[in-house]
């Protein structure tokens, strides 16, 4: 079990879940923290990078630097705890912040109608669409102008600006907004 004496520089999140989650909602979960940690840690390291070249597009985290699921508990309660580098850690906590802060109605409907059932995640989708599409746009801004300034200072390469535009489907908000108990949202401990 990968733990925080094997990298002492590191944080942990945890994150208590609904307790009903299906496989799909849970992949579009993790599928979401593992985007917005590497998305965040990749600008930074190209931030800090001083080499006059462009941070590498095959860049590889280095064990260090990896989002590690140090304990996925299944059964009451459930829960999620991460283990990964203070900063990008920290950027995914405020990311969930936002996702899972917005109008109680909406919370309540994905919320009570949401099972974990992958129907009711694609069923929330289409109701919500435009709410979800909208939110989806507002947190993903910051990190989109900040891969754009990137690029203009040749920090990072326009094919990797590109990818990183690419961004989740709005289901992983969904997932994220339906199977985190907002109540019990903590911010990462070192």
């Amino acid at each position: 079990m990968v733990e925080t004496r094997d990298f002492p520089q590191s944080a942990i999140l945890d994150l208590e879940l609904t307790d009903d989650i299906s496989a799909y909602a849970l992949y579009n979960l993790i599928s979401l923290l593992n985007n917005s940690y590497f998305d965040w840690l990749y600008f930074d390291l190209a931030e800090q990078s001083d080499s006059g070249t462009p941070f590498p597009d095959d860049w590889i985290p280095a064990r260090d630097q990896e989002l590690w699921i140090s304990q996925l508990t299944i059964g009451t309660p459930n829960s999620l705890q991460l283990l990964g580098n203070p900063d990008a850690l920290q950027y995914v906590h405020d990311l969930l912040s936002q996702i899972i802060n917005h109008p109680i109605e909406v919370t309540s409907v994905a919320v009570g109608m949401m099972s974990g059932a992958s129907a009711t995640v694609l069923g929330m989708a289409k109701s919500y669409k435009t709410y979800w599409e909208g939110r989806k746009a507002q947190l993903e801004a910051r990190m989109l102008e900040r891969g754009a300034r990137l690029e203009e200072k040749r920090k990072i390469s326009p094919e990797m600006l590109s990818l990183k535009q690419r961004t989740p489907p709005v289901e992983h908000y969904i997932s994220a907004a339906a199977l985190i108990k907002w109540q019990k949202l903590k911010k990462p401990r070192r």
